[in-house]
């Protein structure tokens, strides 16, 4: 995607993300078509993003209400998640939705995961997987949280 511009007076500029493999012949009429005001205040030295006022807009709500995950882990970023055993932990649509026909409860527990060859610039590219989130037992008690290991296996089981 390329950004073109134009001044607007009232402190605004005209944008447009330009999709690669549109004909470059087609760019006047694409302008006119595609192209929105973004006021010059959105654009602030630390960085920015072109994007319409309401994906703007979504955008600021959704960093104001979740938690960042530089604070979470304390901007110690390693290597993702890592769940010691994918193939118990990483489910493909099929098998989620056959867990929550079985046990409806398990959609409290089955969440959708991006890895990152499903990342793109620009895109994700969802590969219906998805993983089994359990907190952990430093997060949260559970019924097998504080016991040994015997103890824990057996109310597990």
């Amino acid at each position: 995607r390329v950004l073109f511009r134009s001044a607007v007076p009232d402190h605004s500029v005209r944008v447009l993300s330009w999709d690669i493999g549109l004909p470059i012949a087609e760019f006047p009429e694409v302008f006119i078509s595609r192209s929105f005001e973004l006021p010059q205040e959105a654009l602030k030295p630390e960085g920015w993003h072109i994007g319409s006022p309401v994906k703007l807009s979504l955008l600021e709500k959704l960093r104001s209400v979740g938690t960042p995950l530089s604070q979470f882990v304390n901007n110690r970023f390693y290597r993702g998640i890592i769940t010691g055993l994918n193939e118990a932990f990483v489910v493909d649509r099929a098998t989620r939705d056959r867990l929550i026909a079985e046990h409806p409860s398990s959609a409290e527990v089955l969440k959708p995961l991006l890895r990152g060859q499903d990342i793109k610039r620009w895109q994700i590219n969802f590969s219906e997987l998805y993983l089994i989130k359990i907190e952990s037992s430093q997060q949260i008690n559970h019924p097998w949280s504080n016991k040994s290991i015997p103890e824990a296996e057996s109310i597990c089981q």
